[in-house]
């Protein structure tokens, strides 16, 4: 049946609109995407929508609604020819006959598509998804739909850049400037996960909490803590020292955390030796025997041995950290 002219603009800025309100609640890009599909399924009927997401392994689905798309879409891969005709375009494509086009049916290799309307998702790397809209009745979509798609494909590609860059800010939020390593908030945040986690699976959880005491110069007088330099390479020297599943935080302005979940406080002790031994053989300046060399305490608490509670194992941990420093300094004290 041939396509019957229609406006839709009203019902596709509703769409905007209602996709707009969920971003604000910070809603991720799948649901964002997962509304769009339905709102363009709603407003096209019988035509079904699918969003997708692309690199260079495919396609993957973000949503889809209404008539189902095979899993022969997860060919679109950035080298294959739909991907390759849309990067020469400014915009979208509107198959009407796909079946009586050889070419249509190159570009879009789905058996019972009749018509399809394809809009690019687009980032700064090139085409990033599509929104595309099929249906097995011929010239069901014009060029005025493939206007009001490739607004809402415009409109997909600025949410998924603020998602992104909200991301990023996210992340930013918690890396300490200096060091690179995670800070002080992230931390508090953290722990009151771990706990709960290390409890559910009956696993012990250590902390070590690393306290930057003085550099000793060439001249073998102390010399306060003050210089960037020396702390950047303390959190890299530590960062490259644990395992994956460690995390490092800079917990005050010479303090670092140190959180090993799955290790008990006797393991605890070894790893903390083996910091002792990796930051023992930084030097900064003056490459003589005890100059440039840092100085430093380690407290060790865990749980469930030492505080089955937050505060309770800081506190554990900072008894630790005294104890060291009163007992000279350049020591691992266990709680």
């Amino acid at each position: 049946m041939p396509h019957k002219e229609e406006n839709r603009w009203p019902q596709i800025a509703e769409a905007i609109s209602a996709v707009r309100k969920d971003a604000a609640l910070r809603a991720d890009v799948g649901k964002l995407a997962g509304r769009f599909s339905q709102e363009l399924a709603g407003i096209y009927g019988p035509a079904g929508c699918a969003v997708f997401l692309i690199d260079d392994s495919g396609t993957n689905f973000l949503a889809k609604k209404g008539l189902k798309f095979p899993d022969q879409l997860k060919q679109f891969s950035a080298g294959s020819p739909l991907m390759q005709y849309l990067s020469g375009r400014a915009g979208g494509i509107l198959l009407t006959d796909r079946q009586e086009d050889p070419v249509s049916r190159e570009l879009f290799p789905v058996a019972d598509a009749e018509s399809v309307l394809c809009c690019p998702v687009l980032s700064d790397d090139g085409i990033r998804g599509l929104i595309c809209l099929s249906t097995s009745e011929k010239g069901a979509f014009s060029s005025d739909d493939l206007k009001l798609v490739d607004l809402v494909a415009g409109e997909l590609t600025l949410l998924m850049t603020e998602a992104s860059l909200r991301t990023k800010i996210g992340a930013l939020e918690f890396r300490d400037r200096l060091t690179g390593c995670l800070n002080r908030k992230k931390f508090s945040e953290d722990i009151e996960v771990d706990i709960p986690c290390s409890e559910r699976y009956g696993k012990p959880l250590s902390l070590l909490k690393i306290d930057l005491d003085i550099v000793r110069q060439g001249s073998g007088q102390p010399d306060r803590i003050s210089s960037d330099e020396i702390l950047r390479k303390i959190g890299e020297t530590l960062s490259y020292s644990i395992r994956m599943c460690d995390k490092l935080y800079r917990y005050a302005e010479r303090e670092f955390i140190l959180t090993l979940p799955g290790i008990d406080k006797e393991r605890a002790a070894f790893a903390a030796t083996r910091m002792q031994k990796v930051l023992g053989q930084i030097r900064f300046g003056e490459e003589t025997a005890g100059g440039g060399k840092v100085i430093f305490s380690i407290g060790i608490a865990s749980f469930p041995a030492d505080a089955v509670f937050r505060d309770g194992l800081i506190r554990a941990l900072n008894a630790a950290i005294r104890e060291a420093k009163e007992a000279g300094g350049d020591a691992a004290v266990l709680f």
